[in-house]
């Protein structure tokens, strides 16, 4: 390989990459139900059939939790629950509208909406530019951690 290939190939390599990185500035985060008492079932974003929840499963960004009657549902933000904890009650519905991290500053963002029920909500310390907001029908809060709780009843 001659000179002249070996600086296009990297004129290309550094063009893909700098094309590419923006793309790959928000990272998705999860959060991972760690106990399951009672029923409860998931909806994945852009679905619209609701599957039975189990301990360890999985969830990302738009995707939405329900508890039954007697239920109670807990769920680790991130891994080992780094950024928080959430404990559902019974006939709670929540969404995970939000739940990004910038790979460049670590900063997180995170926008749960609370459509019914209770949750108790322990989040870590931000830092940061991080934010943990709740939105429910009527309101939205925002901490920058404690512990707290948020009530949707219905109408």
């Amino acid at each position: 390989m001659n000179r002249v290939e070996m600086v296009k190939g990297l004129a290309v390599g550094l063009c893909i990459f700098f094309i590419s990185a923006p793309l790959f500035a928000e990272m998705g985060r999860v959060a991972e139900i760690s106990n399951i008492q009672g029923s409860a079932w998931f909806r994945k974003s852009g679905t619209t059939e609701w599957k039975g929840a189990e301990k360890g499963m999985i969830l990302l960004e738009n995707d939405e939790i329900k508890t039954g009657e007697n239920a109670k549902v807990e769920i680790l933000l991130d891994t080992a629950g780094e950024t928080g904890k959430l404990d559902l009650e019974a006939n709670t519905q929540m969404r995970f509208d939000s739940m990004k991290k910038d790979s460049a500053t670590a900063d997180k963002t995170t926008l749960l909406n609370l459509a019914l029920g209770k949750v108790m909500i322990k989040v870590e310390k931000l830092q940061g530019s991080s934010s943990f907001q709740v939105k429910t029908p009527t309101s939205i809060c925002g901490v920058r951690g404690t512990l707290f709780e948020v009530t949707v009843e219905a109408q």
